[in-house]
């Protein structure tokens, strides 16, 4: 950065402050009795080092997933769209639902995915940041380069993984599936089998820790 591209309060914002490390917990999954009742495993990220950092650029990029003309807000907006469709005969109507994308994500691949997506809508991203390419791609690197967590008071690592709880994994496992997405449709499209409606809606669970500031976000993409 060549300075002035933050401005002092975005700075404050940003620095993390009295940083604690990230902490892994597990959430009951109370629906699933015939599973005998899995954890899902979340990692808290309220006042981790990357914290500020990762919610300022889910700031920035959500904005330019949200152009992806696949993409619905939530189930309403998904119910809505579908009052519109007629399926006929020779038509079947199929949902997909992801499982264990977080895990799933190739990292490294999926931060490029991310850049390149900002490059396409450049002229609008730098109207709202006077970040520069160079610099969302360090800040990306900044956060995610390491994938680790406080687990009984032993500290582990991840390879190329991120984690269920930090908010800038929601970007970056949207963006990596619209990537994912769009080659599938191409190729579809090559082989003359396209569909005739594509969209995608992500579902939210927020969920608000006692004693904790702030709000941590699941997601499910279907």
């Amino acid at each position: 950065m060549q300075g002035g591209e933050i401005v002092q309060k975005l700075y404050y914002e940003m620095y993390p402050s009295d940083a604690v490390p990230q902490r892994m917990y597990g959430m009951l999954k109370a629906h699933k009795s015939q599973k005998n009742y899995p954890m899902r495993l979340v990692v808290s990220t309220i006042g981790a080092p990357m914290y500020g950092v990762s919610k300022h650029l889910v700031s920035l990029i959500q904005p330019v997933l949200d152009k992806n003309e696949s993409r619905l807000k939530n189930s309403s907006a998904f119910v809505e769209k579908a009052k519109e469709w007629t399926i006929g005969d020779n038509e079947t109507q199929v949902s997909f639902d992801v499982v264990a994308l977080y895990p799933s994500v190739p990292i490294k691949k999926a931060m490029d995915v991310i850049v390149q997506i900002i490059r396409n809508d450049w002229e609008s991203f730098q109207q709202t940041t006077k970040l520069t390419i160079t610099d969302i791609k360090k800040l990306l690197d900044l956060c995610l380069d390491t994938c680790y967590f406080m687990w009984k008071s032993e500290c582990y690592s991840i390879e190329n993984s991120g984690l269920i709880g930090l908010s800038l994994m929601l970007v970056i496992a949207e963006g990596y599936l619209q990537f994912v997405e769009n080659a599938a449709i191409v190729n579809t499209v090559n082989n003359r089998y396209a569909p005739r409606t594509f969209y995608r809606y992500v579902e939210l669970l927020m969920i608000v820790k006692p004693g904790l500031k702030g709000r941590k976000m699941l997601t499910n993409f279907w």
